[in-house]
């Protein structure tokens, strides 16, 4: 699984979310750390963005892992961010521009 999502081939639960789930637009924040793995010594670089939910309230949703040689020019661009309605701590940030 992890290859394949090196390479950007989307997981069915990534898929399921984009034609079920709710889209709303989110904002690059900063280039963040994923704190829960390393590879060769290294926390992994993800996305930090920000959105407005629907009821007005704003959250911050991360992204899957990113290229290490991400440029900063990422911070500020728009992304497509889609969670379950039912449960919005399943996401998916958008983030196949920046590969």
């Amino acid at each position: 699984m992890g290859l394949l999502k090196a390479f950007g081939v989307s997981t069915r639960k990534e898929k399921k979310l984009k034609e079920t789930g709710v889209a709303i637009k989110g904002t690059v924040a900063r280039i963040g750390e994923n704190t829960n793995v390393t590879v060769n010594g290294a926390y992994p670089k993800n996305l930090v963005c920000e959105a407005a939910m629907p009821d007005g309230t704003m959250r911050y949703f991360e992204s899957a892992n990113v290229p290490k040689t991400i440029h900063p020019s990422v911070i500020g661009q728009q992304v497509d961010i889609y969670y379950d309605p039912e449960n919005p701590k399943k996401y998916y940030v958008d983030i196949e521009k920046f590969k």
